[in-house]
Parts: C-alpha cells; sequence; structure tokens
C-alpha cells in the first residue's frame, strides 16, 4: 500500500492469504475499516502523533511494533 504522502507499507505474507490489503490499511488508519474490527490508528495514532519520531527513517517503536504484533496475530490469516 502507499499512502497520499508517499509512506510505502508492504507485508510479506502466503499468497492465500485474505483481507491483507484491509489489514495494511487498518495499521495506518481505521477508516474505511470498521471501527469494531480495528479500534486504533496504529500508524498515525504512534508514529505520526509522536514528535520524537523522525518519519523519514525506519521506524524504532516499541509501542508501534507491538501493537502493530496485536492486530497481526489476531487476524484471521496468521497462523
Amino acid at each position: 500500500m502507499e499512502t497520499p504522502t508517499g509512506l510505502k507499507m508492504v507485508m510479506n505474507t502466503d499468497p492465500s492469504a485474505v483481507g491483507i490489503p484491509e489489514l495494511i490499511r487498518a495499521i495506518y488508519q481505521v477508516r474505511p475499516i470498521p471501527l469494531q474490527l480495528f479500534p486504533f490508528q496504529i500508524y498515525v495514532d504512534t508514529v505520526m502523533k509522536n514528535p520524537l519520531i523522525d518519519t523519514s527513517t525506519q521506524i524504532s517503536s516499541d509501542l508501534f511494533a507491538s501493537r502493530v504484533d496485536q492486530i497481526v496475530c489476531g487476524h484471521s490469516s496468521y497462523i
């Protein structure tokens, strides 16, 4: 996925995994993903709103990594 600002998000998955585009969008933003499925904006809340993170470099945030891990491990395609 590429955001309007040029941020590229990539996830390596099994080719048969379903719902991956929605999962990647959920990591970046909630809408149009239903709020009950993904209640927080992981990237926006933990990276963009954090003035201590330089968004032009690799993201090194334990909170970001923890929330991504939580949403990925809870996804139906995760084995």
